[in-house]
């Protein structure tokens, strides 16, 4: 039997841990993750420890940066992804490789929602294609639209770029959170209300040191019709098979959808390679450019300040105009 028929989960596993959620991808969803939590030991056990993680709150001169001290996350954040290195492991995405007591919801064509095993949200879900290709958002962009929109903005989606936070540049992948927890995607809601904004497709901002290109529809076709539109303005030229180095968060609520893209300038900041007092083990993904900032080290989640944050951020990100 294929490995990736052994890990989809049947109805019949999810079926004792529906609620009375209505019916659709929530109702199912809602019951996948607690079938994870319930059967995965090691996945209560992440969780359990996310709800005692460390946590405090930066403000900058736009916005406010929360950061969290989550020693789970190392792995990730220290990851080695050069060719070479990423050939010596095997890939912790594909079916294959799944841990024992991880299962796969399907979603669309050919791809997998997984719980996170190292989390960084309550249900902080990735979701994966079921063939080892590599990252790149082309192939993603739709999938992700889609998933916030058929869960109505429960959920939102982003995107790292295989140089701009991926873990697994290998293998395509993007990752889903409840709805608001990242502080830039709050920010972002509310300047979406604003009557003064008006009725454009598309709008760039700057915050904080990140540019930030923002979209709104009220549909998955139409916001894939402005992100497009935008992209086409920004004039990105990139060869086959490449993209620009960047960060896309998708949100939503019923009848309406957006999507901020960050550009970025570095994978990592310098303080990173640094040694001795000089370093700070930080490599920003979407969601640290998007307000939430993961220290593995408790020592860096204690001595990060608001200037060191604004210059991370303008060292990896890019502004827009």
């Amino acid at each position: 039997m294929p490995p990736i028929i052994k890990k989809l989960i049947a109805n019949s596993q999810l079926q004792p841990y529906h609620k009375n959620e209505g019916g659709g991808l929530n109702s199912q969803l809602r019951a996948f993750i607690r079938q994870q939590h319930a059967t995965w030991p090691a996945l209560a056990t992440a969780q359990k420890e996310l709800s005692g993680a460390m946590k405090r709150t930066l403000r900058l001169s736009d916005s406010c940066v929360e950061l969290q001290h989550n020693p789970g996350r190392t792995r990730s954040t220290t990851a080695k992804v050069s060719s070479d290195e990423l050939a010596k492991r095997p890939c912790f995405l594909c079916p294959a490789n799944l841990y024992p007591e991880q299962l796969a919801l399907p979603f669309s064509a050919n791809w997998l929602i997984l719980n996170n095993p190292f989390p960084i949200f309550r249900d902080h879900l990735t979701i994966c294609s079921a063939h080892h290709i590599n990252q790149l958002l082309e192939p993603a962009l739709l999938v992700m639209v889609n998933l916030v929109a058929e869960l109505e903005g429960s959920f939102s989606a982003f995107y790292n770029g295989a140089r701009c936070g991926a873990s697994a540049p290998d293998h395509l992948h993007f990752q889903a959170c409840p709805a608001k927890m990242l502080p830039l995607e709050r920010q972002l809601r509310a300047l979406l209300e604003k009557p003064e904004r008006g009725e454009a497709p598309w709008s760039f901002h700057t915050l904080d040191n990140r540019g930030i290109g923002l979209c709104k529809a009220v549909s998955a076709p139409e916001l894939l019709e402005h992100l497009q539109s935008m992209y086409a303005h920004l004039n990105r030229s990139v060869g086959p098979g490449q993209e620009e180095d960047l960060n896309l968060i998708v949100f939503g609520s019923p009848g309406m959808l957006a999507a901020a893209h960050l550009p970025r300038r570095a994978h990592r900041p310098a303080c990173f390679f640094a040694s001795g007092d000089d370093q700070i083990i930080i490599s920003p993904g979407a969601v640290d450019v998007g307000g939430l900032a993961i220290l593995p080290r408790k020592q860096d989640f204690e001595r990060m300040t608001s200037k060191k944050m604004l210059s991370i951020y303008q060292e990896v990100c890019l502004p827009m105009s």
